[in-house]
């Protein structure tokens, strides 16, 4: 399953989408949209219908980013994606408080509750459209890479949650073999993908970890640690020292009283 900090938007284009969640399952029709709340985790199914192949399109939050990801189905019925981007914005940051406020909002069944979630959905799609029309796109250095490598850095960055995240995986959404992907990545980062995919995650966690109000465990899960043990390991044997004592260490003193 899927576990993000942030919630998501799921817009189906085509076909449907069967979602499992811990407490609950449904599924998610041609032209009918989702919150998946924070921190609630998640499975997808991709199902084709009859004329009707599979498209959906997922919104997702990063920091100041607003990720964009078009999926079609895969021969195992798993979402795939064929294209992914980021985009970013002052408005980036309003429109994650209107989707949190929308999934707060889904839980209350009074009309009143049910008007307000429209509204705030509305006002998502408003900024992801604005976004989207001025072709913000989230800052990339300039480079030459391998147009598959370049590809493959976007899906990672989109994909990162998810623990089966692969060599394999990626290659297949990429059209490619996994050792063609392997070696046209080591050729222009001097680095496995296994490698890059782990040192990213890292990163991630670094980063998150910054926020004392997060849990270790749910950082792990959102950066794609299929435990929390692994994730302990790889962080110690990267920074020198466990996650909660590094989460420790960022926390502001207490003020001291004098006199």
């Amino acid at each position: 399953m899927m576990f993000h900090l942030d919630p998501e938007l799921f817009l189906q284009a085509s076909g449907s989408t069967e979602f499992s969640c811990p407490e609950d399952r449904f599924t998610l029709r041609r032209n009918e949209i989702a919150i998946i709340p924070r921190g609630v985790p998640h499975g997808e199914v991709a199902r084709e219908r009859r004329g009707s192949r599979f498209r959906a399109l997922v919104f997702c939050f990063h920091g100041h980013e607003l990720t964009l990801i078009v999926s079609r189905s895969s021969p195992d019925s798993r979402p795939t994606v064929v294209f992914c981007d980021s985009f970013e914005g002052p408005e980036v940051p309003q429109a994650l408080r209107y989707l949190e406020d929308a999934a707060a909002a889904s839980l209350k069944t009074s009309p009143t509750g049910e008007a307000r979630r429209r509204a705030l959905v509305f006002a998502v799609l408003s900024v992801m459209d604005d976004l989207l029309a001025s072709a913000r796109l989230a800052h990339r250095a300039q480079s030459h890479e391998h147009p598959k490598v370049r590809h493959c850095h976007d899906l990672i960055q989109a994909l990162l949650p998810e623990p089966q995240l692969s060599v394999a995986s990626l290659a297949g959404q990429l059209g490619c073999t996994p050792d063609h992907l392997s070696r046209c990545f080591r050729a222009e980062t001097g680095m496995p993908v296994s490698a890059y995919i782990r040192n990213q995650r890292l990163a991630r966690a670094k980063g998150l970890l910054q926020d004392p109000k997060l849990n270790v465990s749910e950082i792990a899960w959102a950066c794609g640690f299929s435990s929390l043990n692994y994730f302990v390991r790889a962080f110690r044997q990267a920074m020198g020292q466990p996650p909660r004592r590094f989460q420790r260490t960022l926390a502001p003193a207490a003020p001291t009283r004098e006199g």
